[in-house]
C-alpha cells in the first residue's frame, strides 16, 4: 500500500530468501519502488545487493543515491571503497 518501510523490507525479504525463494528481481523491484519514494534505507540495501553480487557499478551507483539522500552507512562504505 506504499509503506516505504515494509517495500524496503520485502526487498530484504527476497534478497536474503528469509521464508521465501531469494529472487534479486523481485528484490530489486521491492528496492526501486521504495526508492522511487525517496527511502535512502532501500538505496543503501540495493547498492550493497549489487555489491554482493560482485557489480561494482551498480553497487556503487545505489550508495552515492543513499549518501547523497543523508545515510551514513553509505558514506562509510563508500568511503572504504575508496570513493
Amino acid at each position: 500500500m506504499g509503506n516505504l518501510e515494509a517495500q524496503t523490507n520485502l526487498g530484504n525479504i527476497y534478497d536474503d530468501g528469509d521464508g521465501v525463494r531469494a529472487s534479486f528481481d523481485k528484490a530489486r523491484y521491492w528496492y526501486r519502488r521504495a526508492i522511487a519514494r525517496g527511502s535512502p534505507d532501500a538505496a543503501y540495501n540495493l547498492g550493497i545487493s549489487y555489491l554482493n553480487r560482485g557489480n561494482a557499478r551498480w553497487g556503487t551507483y545505489w550508495l552515492k543515491v543513499a549518501r547523497a539522500w543523508g545515510d551514513e552507512l553509505a558514506d562509510e562504505r563508500l568511503v572504504d571503497l575508496g570513493l
